[in-house]
């Protein structure tokens, strides 16, 4: 069961950093200066506001105002599982990017160099943007542990075929090899998303 289905759980999760992670990475690069205050307060609640309200809210949107339920349209809520699970990623990447590429505030000292030599304002940003995709990598990673609870959660709420749905009954039943099994998967990417950010430090320049 667990080498069926976690597959199938892990592909959403993937598609959901990659997408998080492109939106992210898009918004705040392509965002204009005076525009960033709005954006970051888009960026903050997409990261603190928890996966299962996004959850709640797709599932009484789609229902209540389209008619659209898990049944009837499966593939509008496989669509909406990795939407809410690119929220976080999407958040917690947006404003590192944007922290790391403003030119406000407290920037790094080569920054204050080319400003004493004229460089254009889009050119120093460049460089800034250039440097901080090496620290964006453990970012992304950092952010595995809550796409994939999104995830889990979105696919028992939502009746989709996944391990989600199988761990989530299982536990219920008292299947102690999925669940035991499930547990260790889980702790593993827990695991990650820890030691991702102790070695954040040694590949980032700033």
């Amino acid at each position: 069961i667990i080498a069926r289905w976690i597959p199938v759980t892990l592909g959403r999760t993937i598609a959901a950093l990659l997408l998080g992670g492109a939106l992210g990475l898009s918004l705040a690069w392509k965002t204009p200066q005076r525009g960033a205050p709005a954006l970051r307060a888009f960026l903050v609640c997409l990261q603190s506001v928890p996966g299962f309200c996004f959850l709640l809210l797709l599932l009484w949107g789609s229902s209540r105002l389209l008619g659209a339920t898990p049944l009837s349209q499966p593939e509008l809520y496989e669509f909406w599982t990795v939407a809410a699970a690119a929220a976080y990623p999407m958040g917690t990447l947006g404003l590192f990017i944007l922290e790391r590429t403003g030119l406000e505030g407290s920037p790094p000292r080569h920054v204050d160099f080319m400003r004493l030599l004229h460089l254009p304002r889009t050119f120093i940003r460049t460089i800034l943007f250039r440097e901080t995709l090496v620290g964006s990598v453990p970012i992304l990673l950092n952010s595995l542990a809550p796409a994939l609870t999104s995830v889990t959660l979105a696919e028992w709420l939502f009746g989709l075929d996944g391990f989600g749905l199988i761990f989530i009954r299982s536990c219920e039943l008292g299947d102690q090899s999925v669940v035991i099994g499930g547990t260790l998967i889980l702790a593993a990417c827990l695991l990650i998303a820890i030691s991702v950010p102790l070695r954040r430090r040694r590949r980032d320049r700033r």
